[in-house]
């Protein structure tokens, strides 16, 4: 901040507020933006990255934007972080033909049907994962900790990402945020995941689990050494829902409405 010319002091309300944005929150390993990279494909990504900002929203994922006035530090984005496979790596990841619906020499009238739906199973279940004091600190109070468990546990059960919910962060039993810790501490993850199909305990494999922890704590600044190998409960599946499977719009109709959004949420 000094080397823009401001000082602590200052009556600038930006500067007493604490609210001073970059666009370097997320960067690659040399240093590359991601704000000129996914950014262009995911315009909601940006939405909420400066949702989490503005409204100090830790629901919302930490994308693109970092508070320089907060001291935060940029997230670095590593190959291991891609947990898709792409058809340019796996031939078997390209899509499927489509063929003729409705055969040449048919008299019927083409009938509109209605969008296609899957089935959602929704699986719920805590992790328990030993530490030292001073890793369950500095894990627990990081602002990208849900994010960074999410893809852990994604990549653990091979999910997509944003099919993983991080519900709650506990440190011995309190939720974060309740009280000091005071001892060698186990950090409690109670998480949720939507897929096709129920979440198996044995798809949790604690090895690969306290790997990708670790992994993913220090791509968010956080290196932490797992005493012990995670302890893993899952409950039964709370019930299936069928969701609809519709087109994305064009990328010029996302902008827009990434824009509307934003003057929405900055009160304008």
């Amino acid at each position: 901040m000094t080397q823009m010319g401001f000082v602590s002091g200052s009556n600038l309300k930006f500067i007493k507020d604490k609210m001073v944005l970059r666009i370097d929150g997320t960067i690659s390993e040399n240093d590359g933006l991601d704000w000129y990279e996914s950014r262009i494909a995911h315009p909601d990504s940006a939405v909420e990255g400066l949702a989490h900002q503005i409204h100090s929203d830790a629901s919302k994922q930490f994308k693109y934007f970092r508070n320089i006035a907060k001291l935060e530090v940029p997230v670095v984005i590593s190959k291991s972080t891609c947990t898709s496979s792409l058809p340019s790596c796996d031939a078997s990841s390209y899509p499927a033909p489509i063929s003729m619906m409705v055969a040449q020499t048919s008299t019927k009238s083409p009938t509109t049907a209605g969008p296609a739906a899957v089935t959602v199973i929704t699986s719920t279940g805590k992790i328990e994962i030993k530490m030292s004091k001073a890793d369950a600190t500095a894990l627990a109070t990081k602002p990208e900790a849900k994010a960074a468990l999410a893809i852990a546990i994604a990549k653990t059960i091979n999910v997509d990402a944003s099919k993983v919910t991080i519900l709650a962060i506990y440190v011995d039993g309190v939720m974060v945020g309740s009280r000091r810790l005071a001892s060698d501490s186990t950090v409690r993850v109670d998480w949720q995941v939507k897929a096709a199909a129920a979440i198996e305990s044995a798809a949790m494999d604690a090895n690969t689990l306290k790997t990708n922890i670790q992994v993913e704590a220090k791509a968010v600044g956080v290196n932490v050494t797992i005493t012990a190998l995670p302890s893993v409960t899952v409950d039964e599946a709370a019930g299936t829902t069928a969701e609809p499977v519709s087109v994305s719009p064009a990328t010029s109709n996302w902008c827009l409405v990434s824009f509307l959004a934003i003057f929405i949420l900055l009160g304008w």
